[in-house]
């Protein structure tokens, strides 16, 4: 994804600051969001063209759960509450599950190809490091299964 939103400090207003007027730091910088706002451009250009049937149908879910991801990184930055950060990395984590699941569903249903359904689940995965990173450099500000804020859950890999 190239345009303005990543160049020098400008984030999608246009405005060139770092961060916000709360002093919070803008999403727009984050790795994890870059890489999942390509990964939903990638989504959307691999289903392209296929039957959606409202929400129902796998390429409809597949797209709608690949929006769900930067979504969820940009609604806990911007909450500036380090718990409901936590809460959001969490969720966008485990709609990156749900999106591997839903690749391999539509591949085994004929609508992917494999090599299409493998680079999506292995994006997912490399984007999982990156909130899993965020989410170990957090303070623990609600214990997660490992006692602090970071993540001890099932891993991504395979």
């Amino acid at each position: 994804m190239n345009d303005d939103r990543f160049s020098g400090n400008e984030g999608i207003d246009g405005i060139d600051r770092p961060d916000d007027s709360s002093g919070r730091r803008r999403f727009e910088h984050l790795p994890a969001w870059q890489a999942a706002m390509e990964l939903v451009q990638e989504v959307y250009d691999v289903t392209d063209g296929k039957p959606l049937e409202e929400t129902a149908g796998v390429s409809g879910q597949m797209r709608a759960t690949a929006i769900q991801v930067p979504s969820k990184i940009a609604a806990g930055v911007g909450s500036g509450d380090p718990g409901w950060l936590i809460q959001n990395l969490g969720l966008a984590f485990g709609a990156l599950g749900e999106l591997r699941t839903l690749c391999y569903v539509a591949h085994d249903m004929g609508e992917i190809d494999s090599d299409i359904a493998e680079r999506l689940a292995s994006e997912a995965t490399r984007i999982g490091k990156l909130i899993a990173k965020m989410t170990d450099n957090l303070p623990a500000a609600r214990p997660g299964p490992n006692g602090h804020g970071g993540h001890d859950g099932p891993s991504l890999d395979d």
